[in-house]
This record gives C-alpha cells, structure tokens and sequence, in this order.
C-alpha cells in the first residue's frame, strides 16, 4: 500500500513496469491529495490520511470537522473522550451560526 502526495500516474507507470512478469497488482482507490474550505477561528492542520469527501462532490463545499484522534479513527480501538464530544458540541455550533452569518 502506499500513500501519495502527488500524482498516481507516474507512480502506477513505474510500478507496472517494475512488476512485469514478477508480480500480480491490485490498485485500490486513488484519492489525490486533498485542500478543504476552512472557517476562520479554527484550528486546522494538515494530515497524511484520505477522506471520501472528494466522492461526495454533490454536497456543497466540504469541511471536514469531528472530536478524536484521527490516530484510532476507524480502528477497533476508536474512541473519543466525553469532554471532547461535549467541545464538539459546541464547536458544531460555532460552525453553523459561522456559516450563517456568511
């Protein structure tokens, strides 16, 4: 499995070659690197994982916001601490009077 910032194609190009009679690949979803809208007072940072956001293109402009690590998320190990589900409830709130107001 690997994980790209940059475009699939060169990538997929010198793997096919490399594998060429040595092994059998499989290419699974390609989503590329992602930039999403932002709200101003919140704190956004960067993250080497994917989303299906992009698959979703028919839903407005995408934010990508929830309490958790995203160290667990999705894992048999997931889990979020009350405190910060009750942050998020009123972070969910700042959202939308946020978008409201714009």
């Amino acid at each position: 499995m690997l994980r790209l910032v940059g475009d699939v194609a060169d990538v997929k190009a010198a793997l096919t070659e490399w594998a060429q009679g040595k092994a059998e690949l499989e290419w699974g979803s390609t989503i590329p690197a992602q930039k999403f809208h932002v709200l101003d007072g919140f704190e956004t940072a960067p993250m080497a994982y994917t989303s299906d956001i992009p698959l979703l293109s028919r839903w407005g402009t995408p934010l990508l916001f929830g309490p958790g690590s995203i160290h667990v998320a999705h894992t048999p190990d997931e889990y979020v601490h009350v405190d910060e589900l009750r942050g998020a409830v009123d972070a969910y709130a700042r959202i939308v009077r946020t978008l409201l107001a714009a």
